[in-house]
């Protein structure tokens, strides 16, 4: 898939997702519907997030973070990554917050917790592409 297939085609489903999003937040009444209303609202609001996400963040690390040695496929996996874990972020703060259990520590840790996600992927990604290969001696 070339770079524009996919921008294409992540927009069209973003834009779906935004639909779907919308129409559950102004035709589903969420008092007489019950779990699944809860459940559509929160699935279609991750996929629209994540679509939109990572779409901008595709583009800000194209426009202004990237190096002519990196390859475009790493940039959009980076870029999805981060759109997941920021939905993730988002969707869960607000699953927190219906149960009211949503206060400035548990968000603090919550970010926290992505933070050092993200880290560890970050950095596990750059010691794999900077270690020598070894010879098989010890």
């Amino acid at each position: 898939m070339t770079f524009r297939q996919y921008s294409i085609v992540m927009s069209l489903v973003s834009l779906v997702a935004w639909a779907g999003w919308i129409a559950v937040l102004f035709l589903v009444d969420p008092l007489s519907a019950g779990s699944l209303a809860l459940l559509l609202f929160y699935f279609s609001l991750a996929a629209a997030l994540v679509g939109t996400l990572s779409l901008f963040g595709l583009l800000i690390r194209l426009a202004v973070f990237r190096r002519r040695d990196t390859v475009l496929s790493k940039e959009v996996s980076a870029a999805f990554r981060q759109s997941m874990m920021i939905t993730a972020l988002l969707v869960g703060s607000l699953i927190l917050q219906r149960f009211r259990l949503l206060t400035w520590w548990n968000s603090l840790l919550l970010v926290l917790v992505f933070g050092l996600v993200e880290l560890f992927l970050f950095t596990a990604g750059t010691s794999r592409r900077t270690l020598p290969e070894s010879d098989g001696s010890c």
